[in-house]
């Protein structure tokens, strides 16, 4: 199983009434989308290593198949 860390840029022109969206795309290099299906586990992310703040709250998270 492997592990992901992201680091996504925020504007916060709108603060505090913005929203951010932190998109996550795998992909490969070696294989066309056509025989590759990377498929979450667990449709939900692990946030054992979540730390909270408070300078925004995590609303939600989503894991989707695009093809």
């Amino acid at each position: 199983m492997g592990q992901s860390v992201a680091h996504c840029p925020m504007d916060i022109t709108w603060f505090p009434l913005d929203t951010q969206n932190c998109p996550l795309i795998y992909e490969s290099w070696a294989m066309p989308s056509a025989q590759l299906n990377i498929t979450p586990l667990d449709p939900t992310v692990d946030f054992s290593y979540y730390q909270s703040s408070g300078e925004w709250q995590l609303i939600g998270n989503d894991a989707v198949l695009c093809e």
